[in-house]
């Protein structure tokens, strides 16, 4: 759930898991009232349609917003440089830091919507943000999207590795 305030005093959306199956999870964002804001559909990569993660971002009456995580290039550096940062990921694993998700070994994480021509929303690694580049984007789909991409971003997603 989300909320609009720290006290928990009232929702603003719920974010509700359809489906999770075979490296694809269906999550739907419905307004405190029930209705449907929108869908947001996560496509692990390798999992027959690409190298990368793939988030499928759609509203009601609205176009579909395609995004992949990283960008081609960067995921080659990121592969090419492995072998060379051995002791930056040991170190990394061993560093219990609340929140670190990998630190200078992190793999790319950015994300770029497209839809129509236009990019309608941004994320960016650094500082975790979430960008709304459209104004017809419903903010709550933008604030359920935000914690979806964070919560697989983590190296332990519900028990289960992402």
């Amino acid at each position: 759930m989300l909320w609009a305030d720290e006290h928990r005093r009232e929702r603003v959306a719920t974010v509700v898991t359809r489906s999770a199956d075979g490296g694809v999870a269906i999550f739907q964002v419905l307004g405190p009232q029930g209705e449907l804001i929108g869908t947001v559909v996560r496509e692990k990569a390798l999992r027959g349609r690409g190298l990368r993660t793939r988030w499928t971002v759609t509203q009601p009456g609205g176009p579909e917003m395609v995004g992949y995580k990283g960008r081609i290039v960067w995921w080659f550096v990121w592969w090419l440089c492995l072998p060379l940062m051995v002791v930056v990921v040991v170190a990394t694993l061993l560093d219990g830091a609340p929140g670190n998700e990998g630190g200078a070994a992190r793999a790319p994480r950015r994300i770029r919507w497209r839809a129509a021509g236009r990019m309608p929303l941004e994320f960016r690694s650094r500082g975790d943000k979430l960008h709304l580049h459209a104004p017809e984007v419903d903010w709550r789909l933008g604030a359920a999207l935000i914690a979806l991409v964070r919560s697989f971003g983590a190296a332990m997603w519900d028990g289960h590795r992402t």
